[in-house]
């Protein structure tokens, strides 16, 4: 189909709204009260997915008659649990004893759900993916840039008084935890156009970018962030790592990476501190007490495994479950520090589980596990251009899975934006060899 002004122009207005989707859940911040900093960037990123949606449903294309998704069985799998995830926590809310708190949460979950459809949408073909990429990383470093001008003391663009944390250094996304993520998944997208790019100059572009997100993830003194820095790069190690010479490179780099960021006192600190834990045998403290909100999802699990308590309430149910948890361990699950209440679970995989029941919770599992399988498995069948899209998004999904065991990135639009953009152009790369032929390079 010819692309006639009409559509061009839609497709302009709806990556223009993706782009804004992005930089409004990467940038903008409440400073007025600490537990609001999120509520600007969800409502600006919903209404600029709102309007990205509006203007793909108006191109013509999409009048055609459907056609069910073709290509490697993992990309059909994947959309069938994907829809029987959805299908289930419908019915989770439906079904929830607290059902207007789910009802909510639930239209908020469909709306930044439409960020895989557009993902996967075709305005993105033709390298026009490459601009989201960029913005992408230009609203990262801007936030690594303000994040490392507040831990010198020289810039503090929205003060606000904290209570916890373990810096104040966090950029515009108002925690260190979300910061640190942010940055791991900037730095393995840096990594893959340093290493996949066509010019010099985009390749010194990256290469700088990526030292200055590695720089801003070690003030964070976050050590999630670096597994998931770890886990996202292990795709360009396969294809890199043929020889002698650039294995010795690789070792250089992530000794000097190592050393660099044990040379900061804080840093430093924090990993003596969980070696003195690990020690001690004091997990609770060692895994920053995250074994309470999980244990409390394990009671919720327990006491409804089909339907869950629907999308949501993990923050309403929290108390009474972990109480019911103390009970069941005979131990007390008490936090020390003044942040003892949890909002979430701490654990994407076990929160879905509690929502949203066990069989839609091991859907959306099992179709993101099966997305990963299927680019694993077609990253050596493909040109160049599109391998060196396919694995960029492959490093930003693999971490964010990781990030998925200890945090909640899929609850944070800084976080949940580029992920579900990026798991719907993976699933789109999984097509036919004639849509993946002309999908264009990111880099």
């Amino acid at each position: 189909m010819s692309r006639t002004p009409q559509v061009q122009v839609l497709e302009s207005i709806a990556i223009l709204a993706m782009a804004v989707s992005i930089a409004a859940a990467g940038l903008l911040v409440d400073p007025r009260a600490e537990a609001a900093f999120e509520a600007p960037k969800r409502l600006a990123s919903l209404i600029a997915i709102v309007a990205a949606a509006l203007a793909v449903l108006m191109l013509p294309r999409l009048m055609a008659p459907l056609q069910w998704p073709s290509g490697p069985t993992e990309r059909r799998v994947a959309l069938y649990l994907f829809l029987g995830a959805i299908g289930g926590a419908l019915i989770a809310a439906l079904t929830s004893p607290r059902r207007a708190v789910s009802l909510d949460a639930t239209r908020v979950l469909i709306l930044f759900g439409l960020l895989l459809p557009l993902g996967a949408s075709r305005c993105l073909e033709r390298g026009r993916s490459r601009a989201l990429l960029a913005v992408f990383l230009a609203v990262s470093a801007i936030n690594a840039v303000a994040s490392i001008l507040q831990a010198l003391g020289v810039f503090e663009p929205l003060t606000i008084e904290s209570i916890v944390g373990r810096v104040n250094s966090v950029g515009f996304v108002g925690n260190e935890g979300y910061l640190a993520l942010l940055m791991a998944l900037a730095a393995v997208a840096s990594l893959g156009v340093a290493l996949h790019a066509s010019t010099a100059s985009i390749r010194a572009a990256a290469s700088s970018t990526l030292v200055l997100f590695v720089v801003a993830l070690a003030l964070t003194r976050d050590l999630t962030g670096w597994i998931a820095l770890a886990v996202g790069a292990l795709p360009f190690a396969r294809e890199r790592l043929v020889n002698r010479r650039s294995r010795a490179w690789a070792a250089a780099v992530m000794l000097a990476l190592f050393g660099g960021g044990m040379a900061m006192p804080a840093l430093r600190g924090r990993v003596a501190g969980l070696v003195h834990k690990a020690e001690a045998g004091d997990w609770d403290a060692l895994l920053s007490y995250r074994t309470i909100p999980w244990a409390a999802a394990v009671e919720m699990i327990r006491e409804r495994p089909l339907l869950g308590y629907g999308p949501g309430t993990f923050a309403a149910e929290f108390v009474p479950h972990r109480l019911r948890a103390e009970m069941f361990w005979s131990r007390r699950l008490v936090n020390p520090q003044l942040n003892s209440f949890y909002a979430q679970a701490h654990c994407e995989y076990l929160q879905a589980l509690a929502e949203a029941g066990i069989p839609a919770g091991l859907a959306a599992d099992a179709a993101f596990a099966m997305l990963l399988i299927g680019l694993v498995r077609r990253r050596g069948r493909l040109p160049e251009p599109i391998r060196a899209d396919l694995q960029v998004i492959l490093a930003i999904l693999l971490a964010g899975s990781i990030a998925a065991l200890g945090w909640f990135p899929l609850q944070e639009p800084a976080l949940a934006v580029p992920l579900l953009l990026a798991a719907g152009r993976g699933w789109r790369v999984l097509g036919d060899g004639a849509a993946a032929a002309d999908l264009g390079s990111i880099v």
